[in-house]
């Protein structure tokens, strides 16, 4: 593979509700490399109007991609953990279907600041390119705590490159294996995250890029302190922001870096809260007037809003009974042992008191563990 970033596609995934955030990413990213392909892999439904005549991007619709039990999946999982499950799968898709000699993948939460010339360098020379949650040692006396690091591995999932190799399609294959049993793809340990610890030792060709513009979030802008230069680019401590990963940022808690506001506030400088505002207003302009879909799989076929507890249920008791074909969003559903779609209605009626069990099973794990059974 070449240094030609030409050569080099840029995907991410979202759901329907998410396009806004896919589509200031990628514009973004038609700045930096306006010769890119650029890809939109869409999760569920899309709605015509959504979309936009000048959309610097392509979109690929997932249930057109043929992921074994998809619906299954999109029924165990909420739409983060299904996202995060399905990376391995259009990076497969966008090498092998698409013919891309390398696909460079971000979250839909990462704005690019610059162009990705290292990431695409280290991908001429490496088949796999990850980018490590830190790059120094963890301070203990800040946030988040090493044991975080440890909880979510060492690298972060939201960004990596990977070219299009023997050896890396079989590591897609088996990442893409293990990311269609919901049991690995818990929130608990950062979803798809630790599986990439594998890559040390599955992929002798592993590139990790040390660049600090790239990954910049809330967990590392201790040691990456932000301010522009002056030529007005932004840095990130001693390089050229290239990535800032506006993971957990919530747009109904504007100017913070994360939901809770518990983490974010300690850093969060006037650089940070400029860059903050900067990419409100992108999202403001990139969502439009055009109301925001409802997430496409979070109710049943007939409507009925389908609950957290009514998941994770279906992922314990029913999952390993449930045909690969199967579609659980179906009135029609039914597995041996189990009322189907009747069962799991009941399941989500909060006046039941299964369900207020179920809502005490996080307090008592060990209940919650022979229950499961």
């Amino acid at each position: 593979m070449t240094k030609d970033p030409s050569k080099t596609a840029i995907i991410t995934i979202a759901t329907g509700n998410q396009l806004h955030r896919a589509r200031a990413l990628m514009r973004s990213a038609a700045q930096w490399h306006p010769n890119s392909r650029r890809f939109v892999f869409l999760v569920d439904t899309l709605l015509p109007e959504a979309m936009r005549a000048d959309d610097p991007f392509t979109v690929v619709p997932l249930s057109r991609m043929g992921v074994a039990g998809f619906r299954k999946l999109a029924f165990a999982l909420d739409a983060t953990a299904l996202c995060c499950a399905l990376k391995p799968h259009v990076a497969r898709h966008a090498l092998e279907a698409l013919g891309c000699e390398g696909i460079c993948y971000f979250d839909s939460d990462v704005m690019l600041y610059g162009p990705i010339d290292e990431m695409i360098g280290h991908l001429a020379e490496h088949e796999f390119v990850l980018t490590p949650h830190t790059l120094g040692p963890a301070d203990f006396s800040g946030l988040p705590a090493p044991r975080h690091f440890m909880l979510c591995g060492v690298f972060n999932g939201g960004m990596f490159g990977i070219r299009n190799s023997r050896r890396s399609l079989e590591w897609l294959e088996w990442w893409g294996r293990a990311m269609l049993d919901p049991q690995n793809v818990q929130p608990r340990w950062a979803y798809d995250q630790p599986w990439l610890a594998f890559a040390t030792v599955l992929l002798p060709s592993l590139g990790i890029l040390r660049h600090a513009g790239y990954n910049v979030a809330y967990w590392n802008l201790g040691e990456r302190p932000l301010a522009r230069d002056a030529a007005g680019n932004w840095r990130a401590g001693r390089d050229r922001l290239i990535a800032f990963h506006f993971s957990a940022y919530d747009e109904a808690t504007p100017g913070q870096l994360t939901r809770s506001g518990t983490v974010s506030t300690f850093r969060t400088d006037s650089a940070v809260r400029e860059l903050i505002g900067d990419y409100e207003a992108t999202l403001r302009q990139c969502a439009g007037t055009t109301p925001s879909p409802a997430y496409g799989f979070g109710r049943f076929a007939d409507g009925k809003r389908l609950t957290p507890q009514q998941r994770a249920f279906f992922q314990a008791r029913m999952w390993s009974l449930t045909p690969e074909d199967a579609d659980p969003f179906s009135p029609d559903f039914e597995i041996p042992g189990f009322s189907g779609v009747r069962r799991l209605y009941r399941l989500g009626d909060p006046d039941t008191s299964l369900f207020r069990a179920l809502g005490r099973m996080r307090r008592w794990p060990l209940i919650g563990r022979i229950f499961a059974r």
